[in-house]
């Protein structure tokens, strides 16, 4: 028996996933992607099963055994069928291919050039599954696709069978989706919100009321250690393990926190949302009042990441692992596949400055327009003379800080005085530096001067920590009213 490699691969999420606003179907899309690869691994093809070797929110990498090349396509075929003949995942285009292991069993060779075969396929096909039906409505969801031609969706809208799919396996499997992932008994998980809407409805909130936060994390060089480490399929499934168990954690003990505190509830269910999950990415949205805190809690409870083991020479290794992060504060009616494009871009700016630091980039936005095509040349458009965009980047480490001590600086800092500061700031004032002593005078006698001075360090120092201050005022330890 000879030893096969398949990869498939969900591609052109742009036309599954994030083609509407309507949540259910964004979460569907992704959800059904996910279980895509769940499918494939648990199902024969001609006569064999696949061992998977790496995992993600749309991929999965998977060893075989076939007697010749001929029995091995037969296997990518078995799976192109399951696929096609799936009613939800014939509306996803997915590729698969499948090639022999290398003569001298190197791993790596075969996966790039799996991945590199993908990537051609993809090239070649069209950028969604087209639907069957010749009908003359369109879906008034993602406006391209046909509708059905008898059930409407959502709102009374006419709806194509790509959406309807989506929507109602993203309306029943979310509950499964945290089940799965966290390890927690669905039982003693709540309910989760269905709209952006609901999610971000806090009237006790004050302006944040109507606003969300979107948070995408990236690990730093994980690609570049895995080429360095995972050199068979052995450490390369050790490596997929390592990071899906810490996953877990993660995602266990967030839900756990988040459960234990009412401004996370609506009614009898918990405002957070996962639109991708798996690999070394995700995205979770949560109401604008928690985007702080939950990108606080994920690079505190990811801090202490450490991949360890041995390399093909016997030598032992310990690589810390770190991430780059995108948050973005903006109205839940946002377009959200703009957002998740610039949640994506802020990290690689952060990625940028450095891959070997937990950094963040964030931004609140009123209005998205007002950001333009280029989120660097934006950023750095809105800093103050001698100030560099990247001094708008926070550490992830002190995220906690800044959380911690922030209510005291709210309670203590006249918002007007920090008004001041920033203006003068951005008109090179002689008066900034007085500004500034007249603010600390007025905080050190609210007995606030320690939590400031705590403050301004954890967001760097210098002039960019009281514009760190001023942009994020309402989104530190918002308070409920009653």
């Amino acid at each position: 028996m000879a030893e096969y490699y398949l990869r498939m691969d969900g591609v052109n999420l742009a036309n599954f996933v994030l083609d509407t606003q309507s949540l259910n179907i964004i979460r569907g899309g992704g959800l059904l992607l996910l279980d895509a690869v769940s499918r494939v691994k648990k199902a024969t093809h001609a006569g064999h099963t696949l061992d998977p070797v790496s995992t993600g929110a749309s991929s999965g990498l998977f060893h075989f055994t076939a007697p010749d090349d001929d029995a091995a396509c037969k296997v990518r075929e078995g799976v192109i069928a399951l696929l096609r003949q799936d009613d939800d995942l014939r509306h996803a285009t997915i590729m698969v291919e499948v090639l022999p292991a290398e003569p001298d069993g190197a791993f790596l060779p075969t996966r790039e050039k799996l991945l590199a075969v993908n990537r051609w396929r993809q090239m070649q096909a069209p950028s969604l599954a087209i639907p069957p039906g010749t009908g003359q409505e369109v879906c008034g969801f993602d406006l391209v696709r046909p509708a059905r031609a008898v059930a409407r969706g959502p709102q009374g809208k006419p709806i194509g069978e790509s959406s309807w799919r989506r929507h109602e396996f993203g309306r029943t499997m979310k509950q499964d989706f945290y089940a799965q992932w966290s390890g927690l008994p669905e039982e003693k998980l709540p309910g989760f919100t269905n709209e952006f809407a609901t999610l971000a409805n806090g009237a006790g909130f004050g302006n944040l009321n109507g606003k969300m936060a979107v948070f995408y994390v990236d690990g730093n060089g994980f690609g570049k250690l895995q080429q360095q480490h995972c050199t068979s399929r052995v450490t390369q499934k050790g490596f997929d393990d390592f990071i899906q168990g810490k996953r877990q954690e993660l995602l266990r003990t967030l839900l756990q926190e988040c459960m234990a505190d009412s401004d996370w509830m609506h009614f009898a269910e918990l405002r957070l949302e996962t639109l991708l999950w798996g690999g070394d990415e995700i995205i979770w949205v949560a109401p604008a009042w928690k985007g702080w805190w939950l990108a606080e809690r994920f690079f505190a409870l990811s801090a202490g990441w450490q991949y360890q083991g041995t390399d093909a020479e016997g030598t032992q290794f310990c690589e810390t692992l770190t991430h780059a992060g995108g948050l973005v504060f903006c109205h839940d009616k946002a377009p959200i596949h703009r957002i998740t494009r610039l949640v994506r871009d802020l990290a690689e700016i952060a990625k940028g400055v450095s891959r070997t630091r937990n950094l963040l980039a964030y931004q609140v936005l009123e209005s998205f327009d007002h950001l333009g095509a280029d989120p660097a040349r934006w950023r750095q458009s809105q800093c103050p003379p001698g100030v560099t965009a990247d001094a708008l980047l926070v550490a992830g480490e002190n995220l906690a800080t800044i959380a911690a001590q922030a209510g005291e600086v709210r309670r203590a800092l006249p918002r007007r005085r920090l008004y001041a500061i920033v203006t003068a700031l951005f008109d090179n004032s002689a008066e900034t530096d007085d500004l500034i002593a007249e603010a600390r005078a007025v905080v050190e006698r609210a007995g606030g001067l320690a939590s400031l001075d705590a403050v301004l360090a954890a967001f760097g120092g210098g002039r960019a920590a009281w514009l760190h201050l001023l942009e994020l005022w309402d989104y530190l330890d918002p308070e409920r009213t009653p």
